[in-house]
C-alpha cells in the first residue's frame, strides 16, 4: 500500500482549482486551505483513492480516482449549498469537560490495533468489503446533520456512558492480546456510543441512535464461508444457463467451471457477498428520515437486494466465461476480472438508490421528512 498522505496535496490543489472554476474565480492559497468544500473533497477523495474501488494498491489509478471523486465532491457540495441558501444549520454547543476529552482520547488509543486491522480489511480488495472506509464518515455526517436539525443542547452523561465504555474497553483490551480483530471491532461498537454519551449526553445520543446503529456494518466479511446465503451456487447456476443460451459448451460442477486448459470457480470473493452486504447498508441509509410509509419501501429494497445481486453477478460470471472461451485464459486474469466486479457493485448501489428516489415520486408519503 502506497503512502496516501504523500499525495494529499495534488488532490487538494486540483479539487480546489475546480472549485474556483465552478465559483467563477480563482482562490488564493489561504482560501484553498480554509474552504470547507476543499476539506471535505480532500477527505472523501483520499478515502476513494485508498479504497479498492480505485485499485488502492496501484498508484496512478488510485490518484486519478481520488482526484475525480474530490472534484465531484466540490461540485455537489456547492450545488447543495446553493439550493439550501438561507437555511443555516444550528451550530452545535459542546460543553465537554477536560476529563471527557481525555477519556475520548484514551478510547481512540485503545482501539488503534483494531483500527489498523479494520483498515487492512477495508483496503485489501473489493471482494471483502466495499463500504468500510466510507462508513465512519457517513455515520458522522448523518449524526451531525441530525443534531443540527434537532438543535439539542449537549450535556455529558458520564453515568450512562459507563454502561457502554466498560464492556467496550474490556473487549478492546482482550483483543489487544488475542488479535482476533472481530472482538476488538465489537468493543469499538460499544465505545463509540459510550463516547457519544460522554461528550454529547443522553438526549443527543438518543437522537442519533439510527446513525449509530449502522456501526454493525463495520464488521468485515469473515473468511472461511463456503457459500454464504447461496450466492455462489445460485450465481453459478444462472451463469451456466446464460452461457448455454449463447451456445457455449461449458461444464459446471457446483460452483466450479471447467474450461479448455483451465478452471474458473465462483468463490466467496466472486459470489457478490460484499455487494449484498453494502447494498443492505445502503437501504438503511436511503431510508433515513423517511416518512410513515417508508417501512414498505425499506422492506421492498431489502428483499430485492439478494435477487438483484445474484442476477448481476451471474451476468458477470457469464461475461468472464464467455471472454475466456473467445480470448483464452489471459482474459480471466486480466484487469477486466476486477473491473467487472466493481461494475456489479456500483450497478447494485445505483439501482437501490434510484429505486428509492423513484418510489419517492410514486409515493410521496414515503418521501424524506
Amino acid at each position: 500500500m502506497w503512502n496516501l498522505l504523500d499525495w494529499g496535496d495534488p488532490v487538494l490543489i486540483l479539487s480546489s482549482l475546480w472549485g474556483g472554476v465552478v465559483s467563477g474565480k480563482l482562490m488564493s492559497a489561504s482560501e484553498i486551505v480554509r474552504a470547507p468544500d476543499t476539506r471535505w473533497a480532500l477527505v472523501i477523495g483520499a478515502l476513494a483513492a485508498a479504497s479498492p474501488h480505485t485499485s488502492g494498491s496501484r498508484l496512478i489509478p488510485s490518484l486519478v480516482g481520488g482526484v475525480l471523486v474530490a472534484i465531484g465532491v466540490v461540485f455537489v457540495r456547492r450545488r447543495l449549498r446553493a439550493r439550501a441558501a438561507g437555511r443555516a444549520p444550528i451550530p452545535l454547543q459542546l460543553g465537554v469537560p477536560l476529563a471527557g476529552w481525555l477519556c475520548a482520547a484514551f478510547g481512540v488509543l485503545l482501539t488503534l490495533p483494531t483500527l489498523e486491522w479494520l483498515w487492512s480489511e477495508y483496503t485489501i480488495s473489493i471482494w471483502r468489503n466495499g463500504h468500510g472506509l466510507f462508513l465512519p464518515l457517513i455515520i458522522f455526517t448523518m449524526a451531525r446533520s441530525e443534531l443540527r436539525h434537532a438543535g439539542i443542547d449537549c450535556h455529558p452523561s458520564p453515568g450512562w456512558a459507563l454502561l457502554f465504555l466498560f464492556p467496550g474497553v474490556l473487549l478492546s483490551w482482550i483483543d489487544a492480546s488475542a488479535r482476533t480483530g472481530y472482538v476488538g471491532a465489537l468493543g469499538l461498537m460499544l465505545l463509540v456510543p459510550g463516547l457519544c454519551l460522554l461528550v454529547l449526553g443522553l438526549p443527543a445520543t438518543r437522537r442519533i441512535a439510527y446513525p449509530l446503529s449502522l456501526l454493525v456494518f463495520l464488521l468485515p466479511i469473515a473468511e472461511g464461508w463456503t457459500d454464504a446465503l447461496a450466492l455462489a451456487s445460485t450465481s453459478s447456476l444462472l451463469a451456466e444457463r446464460i452461457v448455454d443460451l449463447l451456445g457455449m459448451d461449458v461444464f459446471r460442477h457446483q460452483t466450479l467451471f471447467a474450461l479448455s486448459g483451465s478452471t474458473f470457480g465462483v468463490s466467496l470473493n466472486c459470489s457478490g457477498l460484499s455487494t449484498l452486504y453494502s447494498a443492505l447498508l445502503l437501504v438503511l441509509i436511503v431510508g433515513w428520515r423517511a416518512g410513515a410509509g417508508a417501512w414498505r419501501m425499506i422492506a421492498l429494497l431489502t428483499l430485492a437486494t439478494w435477487p438483484l445481486t445474484v442476477v448481476l453477478n451471474s451476468l458477470r460470471v457469464a461475461f468472464i466465461l464467455g471472454g475466456t472461451q473467445f480470448w483464452g485464459i489471459p482474459w480471466m486474469h486480466s484487469p477486466i476480472h476486477g473491473i467487472s466486479g466493481i461494475a456489479v457493485f456500483w450497478a447494485v448501489m445505483a439501482i437501490v438508490a434510484g429505486t428509492r428516489w423513484w418510489l419517492d415520486g410514486r409515493h410521496p408519503e414515503a418521501a424524506l421528512a
